[in-house]
């Protein structure tokens, strides 16, 4: 364990009490004082472990004093601890199981909780959970949240050309683990392992140097992305500007506070799109500064700044909502022979990993109906989804996302363990129940999008498919409405989107039409605007009038099953011990996005 320490007196103890504390006890602590002045060093002498060892230096900043602890270490597995931080107890020993139960990983992380001066919770980090696209998440911003996290093997290091840059005064963490994931594997622990302090003294509140390393962090990093990747750059400057906004106005002490704010806003939008709420947050604050006397204008930021981290901390809220893009594994596009390039670009720039899963084209699937071959191009998908270790987005190929819809919230708890699948789109939905944190547990026709986890995928593999051929043979069939009580009977729960994440942009069905069924469908409710338009307007000769056309009616068919009892059924009502519940997710997501 590597502890580099300058002037931590306040702290050290608490920290390396911390690492002594670990339920894994085979470990050699190295402190590097960097030249504090203070009594750290005096601290850290004073606790009487044989796996201390102190080394002093004259002061020349955290990065070098890292690179000094790697040097004097002995370890296998190394794994650094600001002075200021602190572990849970099971840190070091779940880490250390990860990577002997993935030996192809040289890396693993855990989740982070950011604490204030006094070790109190402030709120809780965001749940990066799939290593599988670290690297990309890492291009955006620091996910891991502190340099006090991972445990790396000592051989993965000694790969690297440098380690801690010494030239950044800040985020050279941050470089470290993007230049980390560009050469290694990652694995996860799935915990809140590291409580992150954040306090006056803390070098991430010095805006003007974070900004000036951040900068020159990004572009290294972006040289060498592959070119696949170099589009998320625009990502990560709005996600750093908007950062500067929110922390240049957390202690505000001049007016001039608003100004810098109002820049770093600024440019988080010209950069990338910002979240609407996050604007006007952020505008509230700018405005209390600008017109308030500084006292007033800080208590009321401290104020607004502690509903918004409790809001954060509510375990079953915030703190659980987590970005599409960050929570998917994959992204898997149902094809047969269409062109899927355009739908592949719109996903791959929300920040999904794509792969086309094209229909088998066997001499003994000539007979079969077209939804039957549909349907055994879904169990290829889902194939691949049961080998995963995180949830899988699959959506048929005439599937229009909207524009955001890697930075819109799964539609159910990642944390829950019995979910099936979960629609992002849906045809003629039913609404059944809607837990405390608000996702809606429900049932849809259609496969267009959805989202299915590695358990829910691995029970559809099981015997869905033989069921349904041995019901109907290889004939035209409804499969996509049989699955969620296929699902439910295996114990497993579906959740319903509150809005819908894209459009069906197919044209009109004939098979469908044939058998009584209906030969289209569309989103009732939407979330934005459609990334490009729908292959089903492509012929149209006024196809933005013909797409107010559709999207009015369906709008307005929405509204009607909603009012005829079909999207909530009074029997689900009476039955329900959370009726208002049902009745407020039902009739809001026709006036507010959320």
């Amino acid at each position: 364990m590597i502890i580099p320490a300058y002037n931590a007196e306040k702290t050290i103890r608490e920290t390396i009490e911390s690492v002594l504390n670990q339920t894994f006890k085979d470990f050699e602590v190295v402190v590097v004082n960097d030249g504090a002045t203070d009594k750290t060093l005096e601290i850290v002498q004073s606790i009487c472990d044989p796996r201390i060892k102190v080394f002093s230096y004259v002061n020349s900043g955290k990065s070098l004093a890292r690179n000094r602890g790697i040097e004097l270490s002995k370890g296998e597995y190394l794994s650094f601890l600001d002075a200021d931080d602190l572990w849970t107890p099971d840190k070091l020993e779940e880490q250390w199981k990860a990577l002997q139960n993935h030996p192809e990983a040289d890396v693993t992380y855990s989740w982070t909780n950011f604490i204030d001066g006094a070790g109190n919770l402030r709120y809780q980090g965001a749940r990066y959970g799939n290593a599988e696209n670290i690297y990309r998440k890492l291009l955006v911003k620091n996910c891991f949240g502190s340099g006090s996290n991972i445990l790396v093997r000592r051989s993965a290091i000694a790969q690297m050309s440098f380690h801690f840059d010494p030239s950044l005064p800040n985020a050279e963490d941050w470089d470290f683990y993007i230049r980390l994931a560009a050469q290694f594997k990652f694995v996860c622990v799935p915990k809140y392992q590291i409580l992150y302090r954040t306090h006056n003294g803390s070098s991430s509140f010095n805006i003007q140097a974070s900004e000036a390393a951040c900068l020159k962090i990004i572009d290294r990093a972006f040289k060498q992305a592959p070119d696949s990747l170099r589009y998320l750059r625009k990502d990560t400057l709005a996600a750093l500007y908007t950062y500067y906004a929110h922390r240049v106005l957390a202690n505000p002490s001049k007016r001039s506070n608003a100004v810098s704010a109002f820049r770093y806003l600024r440019l988080a939008v010209h950069h990338d799109s910002v979240a609407p709420q996050t604007i006007l947050r952020l505008l509230l604050k700018i405005f209390i500064v600008l017109l308030l006397p500084v006292p007033l204008s800080r208590m009321m930021i401290k104020k607004l700044s502690q509903r918004d981290s409790s809001q954060n901390f509510r375990p079953n809220k915030t703190s659980n909502l987590t970005q599409l893009k960050m929570a998917i594994g994959k992204a898997l596009i149902i094809a047969y022979k269409e062109s899927t390039q355009q739908l592949e670009e719109a996903l791959t720039s929300e920040g999904f990993c794509c792969e086309v899963v094209r229909q088998q084209d066997k001499p003994e699937y000539q007979d079969f109906a077209s939804i039957h071959r549909c349907m055994l191009n879904h169990r290829q998908a889902w194939e691949k989804a049961a080998q995963a270790s995180h949830p899988t987005l699959i959506v048929e190929s005439d599937f229009v996302p909207v524009v955001g819809m890697g930075s819109l919230s799964a539609p159910f708890n990642l944390d829950q363990k019995n979910v099936g699948i979960a629609w992002l789109y849906t045809c003629a939905p039913q609404l059944y129940s809607v837990t405390p944190e608000g996702y809606g547990e429900g049932f849809s026709t259609a496969l267009v999008a959805y989202v299915v986890t590695p358990e829910g995928a691995k029970s559809l593999c099981e015997s869905f498919v033989e069921e349904i051929t041995e019901k109907y043979g290889a004939s035209y069939h409804n499969f996509d409405s049989q699955i969620d009580n296929y699902l439910r009977r295996k114990g497993f729960k579906n959740y319903i989107p509150f809005r819908n994440y894209g459009e069906h942009g197919g044209k009109s069905n004939p098979e469908h039409r044939r058998n009584g069924m209906s030969g289209i469908h569309h989103a009732d409710l939407l979330y934005g605007k459609l990334a490009f338009l729908p292959p089903f307007l492509v012929d149209q000769a006024n196809p933005q009038l013909k797409l107010i056309h559709v999207r009015s009616k369906a709008r307005l068919k929405g509204m009607a099953r909603l009012l005829l009892g079909k999207y909530l059924r009074p029997a689900i009502v009476r039955r329900s011990s959370t009726p208002f519940r049902l009745i407020k997710f039902a009739v809001s997501r026709h006036f507010q996005a959320h």
